[in-house]
């Protein structure tokens, strides 16, 4: 099987990834235009997979998405920051939190992967 060889390095990045994905059609939902956010968990699970086979396209592709991401979490956040009204502030603040964990996730993912780039072929 392709998990039982993984070390955390490599194991935890392609969760990572695979949960991006999820969460960012999660947000699409509610707004079908957003077509780059349907590219973006495309190529999140292209990513995953790629980790998980431990192919070097897979490493290169994810470190093309680390700031991709970050840059599209944090404008989101820049956003989401100066609409924070009445009833609604307690999911704006959910939401921003999951975006700083987001975001951080990504950044630790990103790390693990600079650690583990030799492993990948």
């Amino acid at each position: 099987m392709v998990l039982e060889r993984k070390h955390f390095g490599v194991l935890f990045p392609a969760i990572f990834y695979f949960a991006a994905a999820f969460y960012n059609l999660f947000f699409v939902v509610y707004d079908l235009g957003l077509a780059h956010i349907y590219v973006l968990a495309a190529l999140c699970v292209a990513s995953a997979v790629g980790i998980l086979l431990t192919k070097r396209w897979g490493l290169w592709l994810s470190l093309v998405l680390f700031p991709i991401i970050v840059a599209s979490a944090a404008s989101t956040l820049y956003y989401s920051i100066n609409i924070m009204v009445g009833e609604t502030m307690i999911a704006v603040l959910v939401f921003n939190i999951s975006l700083v964990l987001y975001m951080v996730f990504s950044a630790f993912s990103f790390l693990l992967l600079l650690d583990k780039r030799r492993e990948f072929k």
